[in-house]
């Protein structure tokens, strides 16, 4: 990109620069992967932003209860985003866990036991 060709404005009024526009290969806690295309890389910015209209160009589908975003594409979850100050967030480092367990009956000699 040429200098000035992409400047954004954030929060603040201040003016950051782009530095490249391309395709990033976002990983899922799931293991599944989104291309984003046309993405801006911009060093000065320290969050990253998807927005929403750009998935659902892509094909994406969201359903939305409960300040919870459930995010899929061809009726696969790819991923659950949770709704903090307005915004949905993506953990990206949240470990996936698979529970697939009976409960137990209570133990009446523990009377701690959940």
């Amino acid at each position: 990109m040429a200098k000035g060709e992409v400047d954004l404005r954030v929060d603040n009024g201040a003016r950051v620069v782009a530095l490249t526009v391309g395709t990033y290969v976002l990983t899922l806690p799931s293991g599944l992967l989104i291309n984003l295309e046309n993405c801006y890389y911009v060093p000065a910015i320290s969050r990253n932003i998807i927005f929403v209209s750009c998935l659902y160009k892509s094909g994406f589908c969201f359903t939305i209860k409960d300040k919870c975003c459930s995010v899929y594409l061809d009726n696969i979850l790819y991923a659950n985003l949770i709704m903090i100050n307005g915004l949905y967030i993506l953990y990206l480092d949240m470990p996936i866990y698979i529970i697939d367990v009976k409960r137990m009956k209570p133990n009446e000699l523990n009377p701690t036991y959940l």
